[in-house]
């Protein structure tokens, strides 16, 4: 299972023992739309986060603008010194795919894969 942290909220105050409880429990952690509002990088180091997700607003032609790219860099070398694996939100386009895979970013989420559905109309 993993735990989503999102950005909508901050953290009051230090996360206590109750993350070591869940990690004990087979729980992982991500940390949702990193570069964002309260994307929680105060808590990295006290989490340690298994993914960090690159927010969809860096990640939607990020090939395309230095800056966005920059930032996707950075983030990338972020989550791999703290031995996260990446995640790059707001893929769309073959072209953010390739740039994406260029970057060896193994995770990828985003409108070119499906647009969010109801889980009632999955299969498998």
């Amino acid at each position: 299972m993993i735990l989503e942290i999102t950005e909508q909220n901050s953290f009051a105050g230090r996360p206590n023992g109750s993350i070591e409880m869940l990690k004990a429990a087979g729980v992982r952690f991500a940390f949702d739309d990193v570069g964002s509002a309260y994307s929680h990088l105060e808590h990295i180091d006290v989490i340690r986060p298994q993914f960090l997700k690159i927010s969809k607003q860096f990640g939607i032609d990020f090939e395309r603008d230095a800056t966005k790219e920059k930032i996707v860099r950075n983030i990338i070398g972020l989550a791999a010194d703290f031995g996260c694996a990446t995640i790059l939100e707001g893929v769309e386009t073959k072209a953010t795919l390739d740039a994406a895979r260029e970057l060896g970013i193994p995770m990828l989420q985003g409108y070119l894969f499906g647009r969010p559905s109801e889980a009632s109309t999955w299969t498998g």
